[in-house]
């Protein structure tokens, strides 16, 4: 799905993002600032929801799938005709 292309993508920016605050403080051999630590924990916070979003959209992938192919194969074959009246379909 497209959406979940979105929050891939949003996820993968705060995870780039979070890495250049570590490099930063690792290139000066410190640790973080509070100005940093502050970035850094807002930045988890929109990594790891995102990563909630993404995994609850996979799972609802997952089981609309097997839905949708019954749907397609009962719309689509002519011997479901009787089981497409029986439930409003046509």
């Amino acid at each position: 799905m497209d959406q979940i292309k979105v929050l891939q993508e949003k996820r993968a920016k705060e995870a780039a993002e979070m890495q250049k605050i570590h490099e930063l403080a690792k290139e000066e051999k410190r640790g973080f600032t509070p100005e940093e630590q502050t970035e850094w924990d807002k930045r988890t916070k929109a990594y790891d929801s995102l990563n909630s979003d993404i995994e609850r959209l996979e799972k609802f992938e997952k089981l609309l799938l097997p839905l949708m192919r019954l749907l397609m194969f009962v719309l689509l074959d002519k011997r479901c005709l009787k089981m497409r009246l029986l439930i409003g379909l046509i």
